[in-house]
């Protein structure tokens, strides 16, 4: 992994993907190899959609604790989080699904949550602002960590 990776430093390193990625999946599975090097306040590692149109992942304010979330509206979170998992300076693979069944969090190969939330993503927003490393809220922090095998489908 060492020699593709890709490293964001927290201050205003991203990459912004291009519109439409989701738009057309009815469900979606997100894959990567996430190593955190600081807990910034909401640091979304992954993003697609808009503001209060989200799906991503990220730390629970600047705490250890990991997050799976989708914004289908203003204040209509639905949420998958696992208290405490996160440690610094480690790599974990991470696979986040929105699926027919609901959503899904895998750590390392172990299904760590799960929710009921089953409807498609792509409906929900047109598939615009999709960053890497950047969150779709000014407050919120970019993230400061390592990114490698990131994967859509």
């Amino acid at each position: 992994m060492s020699d593709h990776v890709l490293e964001l430093d927290g201050a205003i390193a991203h990459v912004s993907l291009p519109d439409g990625l989701l738009d057309d999946l009815d469900e979606i599975t997100i894959e990567a190899w996430i190593k955190w090097h600081g807990l910034g306040s909401y640091g979304e590692v992954l993003g697609f959609g808009a503001p209060w149109q989200v799906l991503g992942i990220n730390n629970d304010g600047t705490t250890r604790t990991l997050q799976f979330f989708i914004y289908s509206q203003v204040n209509e979170l639905h949420v998958i989080r696992v208290p405490g998992i996160l440690r610094l300076h480690q790599w974990y693979h991470v696979v986040a699904i929105n699926s027919r069944t609901g959503m899904q969090l895998y750590v390392n190969g172990v299904l760590v949550g799960a929710h009921g939330y089953s409807h498609r993503f792509a409906r929900i927003c047109g598939g615009k602002q999709n960053y890497l490393g950047r969150s779709h809220w000014a407050p919120s922090t970019f993230f400061r960590g390592q990114l490698a095998e990131v994967r859509l489908w």
